[in-house]
């Protein structure tokens, strides 16, 4: 008897196998139905699909075999793998490497066999699709095209079995990701509060010290202290940029719906931005149709969005025109409210505004250490926007300024 040689690529061809994750699992319907077309094909009593490893041959479905497994040493299949091509033992009989096989020579008593290579992830091969007889047979070539073709159908099913297990570890990989990235945003939603109680009385405490040394006529003890309320407004800005994206990323962000006067609303936006707006000498002007009207939804998101939008405008245009346009539009029979904001600031390229609404982005990393900032007030304006049924787009051309469009329901209403 020959014992199966071993082939060259065995390490690869054996990691092929356990990416397949089948070894040692149980009986399965759609395997066990082509075996047995493949028995009543070819009129034989013996049909398997064998699955060969390091030392063994293992049957992931067998008719006709006594045994779920044998030695890969006296298997037929372990020749077959090292082939990588069909083999045709018309009479193991008369074959010196098979004659004297206690597969042959006792149970199941083959005289017969045929095989062909089943391969795996990689298009290694992983094990074979046999047909066997306890007679000799003449293997014609219709018989041969039906033998390949019953095993290309094992051959999708192992690797479709394959692909299946690599989709659930990924579904639970994104599961167990978006658990963290829950439980990471709870706990900046905590601790951002926790942080805010303190930074407000910082605040506080610093604006009755001013009122206290500009009553004693301290000069420079008011300039220290109205740096002290500066900075501490500054980070409580970051603080609650943080905790309204942590807010949204735990579903914990809220609605509340109310009817307010679009026109009361930008200018109180413009009153609270015009500080920042005269701080690179630009100047802000504002466009509100006649028919603006009211509109139905979350003010102080609208107003936060409003202020962003300003706010970054400012920031990146120095003594040039920002603008405000709000006009109220009709789209198949739907009322919008859309405001307009236009800078004749620095612009960006194409590659830019791709990543202009990611957490924690601006336009480029030259742009956060000039301009400072931590790129969550675009993320946050776009999630609030589409929150309540809306949207933000942006047109931009480097060095020639942007434009940024806010489109929201005049009516906005919960969404279940």
């Amino acid at each position: 008897m020959e014992t199966p040689a071993i082939p060259d690529n065995e390490p690869q061809r054996l990691c092929s196998l356990h990416e397949l994750h089948m070894m040692d699992t149980p009986a399965e319907e759609r395997f066990d139905r082509i075996t047995l077309i493949a028995r009543r094909l070819f009129g034989m009593p013996i049909a398997y699909i064998a699955l060969v490893d390091a030392n063994r041959q293992w049957f992931k479905s067998a008719i006709g075999l006594p045994v779920p497994e044998t030695s890969r040493d006296i298997s037929f299949c372990g020749h077959t793998v090292m082939k990588n091509d069909t083999l045709i033992i018309p009479d193991t009989h008369k074959d010196a490497r098979f004659a004297d096989n206690p597969q042959v020579t006792g149970e199941p008593h083959i005289r017969f066999y045929a095989g062909q290579p089943l391969k795996g992830p990689g298009g290694f091969p992983v094990g074979t699709f046999c047909v066997a007889d306890r007679i000799p047979h003449e293997f014609t070539e219709s018989d041969l095209a039906t033998l390949r073709d019953l095993a290309a159908i094992v051959e999708r099913e192992l690797n479709l079995a394959e692909a299946l297990e690599l989709q659930n570890q990924l579904r639970l990989a994104k599961e167990m990701a978006e658990s963290a990235n829950r439980a990471k945003s709870s706990f900046l939603a905590n601790m951002s509060h926790e942080l805010r109680t303190p930074m407000n009385a910082i605040i506080g405490y610093s604006e009755m010290l001013i009122e206290d040394a500009q009553d004693l006529e301290q000069t420079e003890t008011v300039n220290d202290l109205e740096k002290i309320r500066s900075a501490g407004k500054h980070l409580l800005g970051l603080i609650n940029d943080i905790l309204d994206l942590s807010k949204i990323e735990a579903g914990k962000m809220t609605l509340h719906l109310e009817s307010f006067p679009v026109v009361n609303t930008i200018r109180e936006v413009a009153d609270t931005i015009q500080p920042l707006v005269q701080k690179n000498a630009n100047h802000l002007e504002l466009h509100c149709a006649p028919d603006l009207g009211s509109m139905k939804a979350d003010m102080t998101k609208v107003r936060q969005t409003l202020f962003n939008l300003l706010s970054n405008a400012s920031k990146f245009t120095e003594k040039g025109m920002l603008t405000l346009h709000a006009l109220r539009e009709e789209t198949n029979g739907e009322a919008w409210i859309i405001f307009r904001v236009r800078d004749t600031g620095i612009g960006m390229t194409e590659e830019q505004i791709g990543r202009l609404f990611q957490e924690f982005s601006q336009a480029e990393t030259s742009t956060m250490r000039r301009f400072g900032g931590t790129g969550l007030g675009l993320a946050i304006s776009r999630k609030f926007c589409r929150m309540m049924g809306g949207d933000i787009t942006v047109e931009s051309q480097l060095g020639c300024g942007s434009e940024f469009t806010v489109r929201l329901p005049s009516e906005v209403t919960v969404r279940e």
